[in-house]
């Protein structure tokens, strides 16, 4: 859009797109592909896809000289925005313990819109739009639980990690950078580089208040396994080499909490 010239932000650096997540990442695909990847969308979800296209001034369809003029399902391994290569065979109900040996609480760190209990284990939003909150560093080799306190409006918003380095309080950060779940539709979202090695959208059920969301990093093999309820869901790899637990609230009254 910068290009086209028909967007003109000010020079000052301050601006950004505020969009829904659930579309950015798929748009982002097409610009790249010349393909929409329409997997997982619903006949209403795909209109109001279309609506969303009104706001980047682009079309639903290509012209023939262009690329295809209709839609197309997507390559079997896209490699952006996420690599969608179920295998699974490797899916399966964790075995570990819920609190394994290398599993730690970090805290949370509060932002303006975020705030965080005394003892740093619970976090709420406080407004509804895309506020997020990070922990303060933690050890390499890690294991950590959140739970899901409250959905708070109806849109928790997005749970994962990212680059600690990469962070901004009112970011939706897993298109753009680390990765993480999406709630209410459990979409996997990634910022390209981190590699989707296995994503299990048949086989888990949706997050929901009560839910526990464990992670287990591996920083030698730069991977990082999310598990949902107990069920291996995603496995990122080429993982940063420094991450910290981050979520990207949306609804207000949302609460998550480390066990």
């Amino acid at each position: 859009m910068l290009g086209s010239e028909n967007w003109k932000p000010d020079l000052n650096g301050y601006y950004f797109i505020d969009r829904d997540p659930i579309f950015f990442a798929r748009i982002l695909y097409f610009l790249r592909s010349g393909v929409w990847n329409l997997s997982g969308l619903s006949e209403r979800d795909i209109e109001l896809l279309k609506l969303e296209l009104d706001y980047y001034l682009l079309s639903f369809h290509k012209d023939d000289d262009k690329g295809p003029s209709h839609l197309e399902d997507p390559p079997e391994a896209p490699s952006e925005p996420k690599v969608l290569n179920f295998k699974l065979s490797e899916l399966s109900v964790s075995s570990l313990p819920v609190k394994p040996d290398n599993a730690i609480s970090p805290k949370w760190i509060p932002t303006p819109k975020v705030t965080v209990s005394q003892d740093g284990k619970t976090t709420t939003n406080q407004t509804e739009g895309w506020n997020s909150v990070k922990t303060e560093a933690i050890p390499s080799s890690s294991s950590w639980t959140i739970e899901i306190v409250s959905i708070g409006s109806g849109n928790l918003g997005m749970i994962g990690a990212i680059p600690a380095q990469t962070f901004i309080p009112n970011g939706t950060h897993f298109s753009s950078c680390g990765g993480g779940i999406y709630q209410p539709n459990s979409e996997v979202y990634t910022d390209g580089t981190w590699n989707v090695e296995v994503y299990n959208n048949n086989n888990w059920s949706p997050i929901k208040v009560g839910s526990k969301i464990r992670y287990e990093w591996d920083k030698a093999g730069r991977k990082l396994v999310m598990f949902v309820d107990g069920t291996k869901t995603v496995q990122f790899g080429n993982v940063a080499e420094s991450i910290v637990p981050c979520v990207a609230f949306y609804g207000v009254g949302s609460v998550v909490k480390f066990l």
